[in-house]
């Protein structure tokens, strides 16, 4: 097994000087990495950063510089898209509270339209006399028609 690791480590580092590794040959290798086993992890891990390092100075640099952009870029996104969230959380908490409102409008004006009935039957009528004197019938014949 070791000699199996130091066979793809030298062959990792002669590979280096044939061709520039890019960061997004380093990112690409960290996220095959990232789902190996623990033990594997460790070794892939370690041939990545041997391959970083026999880099020269400026291609390290470079490396490095691309992969800082790119993260602060989605650092970027990230916070975009969380204000964005929390824009959309805040409209419908208002608009939530709105109809609550307006539900509680309805509500008061169901009630009270309930209570309306009731209050009839105490409401006097201006139109209708309450003294029994009064004659009300107008199918009588008055004396203005004999």
């Amino acid at each position: 097994m070791k000699r199996l690791a130091l066979s793809l480590l030298s062959l990792s580092i002669i590979t280096t000087g044939a061709f520039a590794l890019t960061a997004q040959d380093v990112e690409k290798e960290i996220q095959k990495i990232e789902n190996l086993p623990l033990q594997e992890r460790v070794q892939k891990m370690n041939e990545l950063k041997e391959q970083i390092r026999q880099l020269n100075e400026q291609e390290r640099e470079k490396i490095i510089q691309e992969l800082a952009e790119k993260q602060q870029m989605m650092q970027e996104k990230m916070e975009e898209k969380k204000a964005k969230m929390q824009n959309r959380h805040q409209e419908m908490k208002q608009e939530r509270e709105h109809v609550e409102h307006e539900m509680e409008h309805v509500e008061h004006e169901m009630d009270n339209d309930v209570e309306r009935p009731d209050m009839d039957h105490d409401i006097e009528h201006p139109d209708v006399p309450d003294h029994p004197d009064v004659d009300t019938d107008t199918d009588k014949d008055t004396d203005i028609d004999k």
